[in-house]
């Protein structure tokens, strides 16, 4: 009988491991690396070049083709993920992982944002997506909506005033 515990024992505990291995998911974590990659790297790259040659040059108009060539490819592998996997929490893919998913979407035509914005509030209430992205997307809908702001995370340029 002690034997039969011990082995039960050791088994749960084997099947605990190799159900958390299953868990995260590599290859969609691997995936998602490329996507932030492609999400931030030009980004990043916005404040300087808008500073050096301002918001109508020709470098700026280059980064903004670059970033929307970008996003189009994005958009499309997020897309394909949701639909098959759901929200993936940090827990399946890694912490940047999972944001990237909220980067995409919220750098997203309107029609996906809206689209992805109840798997996002579920992700959210089961504690697999962050609070503060949530307030973000649903902030940038209302705006695109012609809305106003509920949590003022949002801000843009001023056309007249440039600022």
């Amino acid at each position: 009988m002690k034997l039969i515990v011990i082995l039960i024992a050791f088994c749960l505990g084997a099947c605990k491991q190799i159900s958390e291995e299953r868990v995260f998911n590599k290859e969609l974590s691997l995936v998602l690396d490329s996507v932030n990659y492609r999400d931030q790297h030009f980004r990043v790259q916005f404040d300087s070049i808008f500073n050096k040659y301002g918001a109508e040059s020709n470098e700026m108009k280059n980064l903004w083709i670059l970033i929307n060539q970008n996003d189009a490819e994005n958009q499309r592998v997020v897309a394909g993920i949701l639909e098959t996997e759901g929200w993936l929490s940090p827990k399946r893919v890694g912490e940047e992982q999972s944001d990237a998913l909220f980067y995409v979407i919220q750098h997203a035509p309107l029609s996906m944002q809206e689209k992805y914005l109840p798997l996002m509030q579920r992700a959210v209430k089961n504690g697999d997506a962050k609070s503060e992205h949530l307030a973000m997307l649903e902030d940038r809908i209302a705006l695109k909506e012609g809305g106003m702001q509920k949590y003022g995370t949002q801000v843009s340029l001023n056309p007249q005033t440039g600022e």
